[in-house]
């Protein structure tokens, strides 16, 4: 089973309780590069080379802007036998092997805290932000080799996260080399793999954004991961066309704004939020395109599709270049 295509945007939410919780705010954060480095051509082939003038076709791509975000840097941790991947950017380590055999939530949850590996005992499944962090889009089936090597090439892995919208499903990423791939929500008595973390727990707490009013439009600021979003967006765009108007859009008195990437665009939303899955001022059901080209695995094939993010389920997926999206430019 690839991915549970019932309908689970029915509201099952019976808490009464009205009681607000304090907000506690995200602290600042450094957003990894999402890893691709090609840039691809209007036949969707990667190119030799990233043209850099700004005036070029298909300028704007997720690798023509890598000075935006962190490179992605891992070191080896554990020990000989178990050894483990920790993030520099995150903080988080991550076992280099998964549990093998796909499990229901609950069973995913119990073998990552019982897991004795790599000199560590107090390993957990990930949250669904956490997850994604080592995504590596340059890759079709998601996660670079040499950091987890042997990994399955279909199928999901499960996070922690509540799919807030129906808790009879969490989120997970389906590593699946095709347009299903992507977070998507599963129910909890479905099989998928497990892969287990240790650490904070990255970007934990309310993202919180701050809109300010300057010369031609607002401008929005999230104030964990520093960037800056137009508040205004576009609509009825190819993926050609919306890095088009990014390039060229003069708005709250900047002109360097860019289409973001798939990264970048996952960070506004909150997974414990529901239809928006967003606290992003005035914003609902629309799906935004990301730079980010659905990469593949070989370098003569055509990769025809980007990645997108549907804010109402906060799920991903990638589709083809020509379908028509709105936009929402970043600087």
């Amino acid at each position: 089973m690839l991915y549970d295509d019932t309908d689970t945007d029915t509201d099952t939410d019976t808490d009464t309780d009205t009681e607000e919780e304090p907000v506690i705010p995200q602290d600042p954060y450094t957003l990894s590069c999402t890893g691709q480095n090609l840039c691809y051509g209007s036949d969707n082939k990667p190119l030799e080379e990233c043209n850099s003038d700004p005036e070029s076709e298909y300028f704007g791509q997720d690798a023509h802007h890598t000075d935006s975000c962190a490179a992605r840097s891992f070191t080896t941790g554990g020990t000989d036998t178990n050894p483990t991947n920790i993030d520099a950017n995150t903080g988080l380590e991550w076992t280099k092997t998964y549990n093998g055999t796909k499990v229901v939530i609950e069973d995913a949850v119990a073998y990552c805290e019982g897991l004795e590996y790599g000199g560590h005992d107090d390993w957990r499944l990930p949250e669904i932000q956490e997850l994604i962090t080592i995504i590596d889009y340059s890759f079709y089936r998601a996660f670079d080799t040499s950091l987890f090597p042997d990994f399955p090439t279909s199928d999901a892995f499960w996070s922690n996260t509540v799919y807030s919208t129906n808790s009879s499903y969490h989120f997970g990423f389906n590593v699946t080399p095709s347009q299903t791939s992507g977070i998507y929500n599963y129910s909890n008595t479905g099989s998928y793999y497990a892969l287990c973390v240790r650490g904070d727990v990255f970007r934990k707490g309310t993202i919180v954004f701050e809109s300010e009013q300057l010369d031609g439009g607002i401008v929005v600021t999230d104030t964990a991961s520093g960037l800056h979003w137009a508040k205004s967006r576009a609509t009825g765009k190819t993926w050609a066309e919306a890095m088009e108007y990014c390039e060229n859009l003069s708005y709250g008195g900047s002109t360097d704004w860019r289409l973001p990437n798939i990264s970048e665009l996952l960070s506004i939303v909150d997974f414990t939020l529901k239809k928006p899955a967003t606290v992003f001022p005035d914003i609902d059901n629309v799906d935004l395109w990301s730079s980010t080209t659905r990469a593949k695995d070989s370098l003569t094939t055509s990769a025809s599709a980007a990645w997108t993010l549907d804010v109402q389920t906060a799920r991903s997926s990638s589709v083809t270049k020509s379908s028509k999206k709105e936009v929402m430019c970043v600087r």
